[in-house]
């Protein structure tokens, strides 16, 4: 069976023969080491996340070392020594074995803590190998998991980026606890639906008559991050916000068009004519717009073609500049 991180930092303290030591315990599956000497105070933490593979982080190194290699290392760190830092190929075996492991970790998380509805559904689902893991889920939700490594080859800590139920972009890096809490996080919420897709996205701008750098403009980002939410390589931070965004914009829209569409039903029966003339704007100048891009306008003028068309009026829509 193989020791907690308190036992490990304490059989180290132990070995080394030193009564001065503290430990202090972080989380069940860390502790904290910390010597006083002459050369002041140095501290080091043990993370035992992963069985038999304890990682040590000081300030100036992190590595990942099998329990008893760890111990030593740990015995010769409370003497004055460095961390090790050679790799060899029993490292990069030991570092494929721990990533594996550590995926195995995280998935195990993330299947434990998934929303009911979800887990009936049998999400979420793993695939990868020792360097990269993902985790999918409803709704195109996914979390993807990279191993990071120093120059030796050694494991120092996990990457993760991916987009939740909701659709809100996920992107960070840490140790292995910070990844697991945010697999548990994002598994916790694959019951939420999403507030926007790649997909819904598109087919909105579209039917608005923009283009990817218009309807960039009116949300305040760049045409090219943008550009990657329609394709689902990134996606936004709060999706929610940006579909809010979007509908203010469709009401506005709708609204310009009914507007549009009295109008010119009132000209039309003063007239006594079934030909109902609509206005719209052929240049960059929004005039008499109701406060919308050109682009948006003639939208708008379209939305009140249909309308007239339908109350059985013949429309007919003439630019102006």
């Amino acid at each position: 069976m193989s020791m907690t991180a308190h036992t490990l930092a304490t059989v180290a303290v132990g070995k080394a023969r030193r009564g001065d030591i503290i430990v202090e315990d972080l989380t069940a599956t860390s502790a904290r080491i910390v010597v006083t000497d002459d050369a002041g105070t140095r501290e080091l933490t043990v993370y035992t996340t992963v069985s038999g593979f304890p990682m040590l982080a000081d300030r100036h190194r992190q590595v990942t070392l099998p329990e008893a290699e760890a111990v030593r290392a740990l015995t010769a760190w409370i003497a004055g020594a460095e961390l090790p830092t050679d790799a060899d190929e029993e490292v990069a075996t030991c570092t494929e074995i721990e990533a594996q492991r550590v995926f195995d970790a995280i998935f195990q998380a993330a299947a434990d803590a998934t929303a009911p509805g979800a887990a009936a559904d049998d999400w979420p689902v793993g695939s990868g190998d020792d360097r990269e893991w993902t985790l999918a889920g409803p709704w195109g939700a996914r979390l993807t998991f990279t191993a990071r490594t120093d120059e030796t080859g050694r494991l120092t800590g996990i990457s993760w980026s991916g987009r939740g139920a909701d659709g809100a972009s996920i992107h960070n890096h840490g140790g292995v606890e910070a990844a697991t809490a945010v697999a548990r996080q994002w598994a916790a919420g694959l019951d939420e639906l999403p507030a926007l897709t790649p997909a819904g996205l598109r087919a909105r701008r579209q039917a608005l008559g923009l283009s990817q750098a218009e309807l960039a403009n009116i949300l305040g980002v760049s045409q090219a991050a943008y550009a990657q939410w329609e394709t689902g390589t990134r996606a936004p931070r709060n999706p929610a916000q940006v579909s809010a965004t979007l509908a203010d914009t469709e009401d506005q829209v709708n609204d310009l068009a009914q507007q549009l569409a009295r109008a010119a039903k009132t000209h039309a029966d003063h007239d006594s004519t079934r030909v109902a003339t609509l206005t719209t704007l052929v240049n960059s100048s929004p005039v008499n717009s109701g406060g919308l891009s050109p682009a948006l306008h003639r939208t708008a003028t379209g939305h009140a073609y249909a309308q007239l068309r339908r109350a059985g009026y013949h429309p007919i829509i003439e630019g102006t500049r």
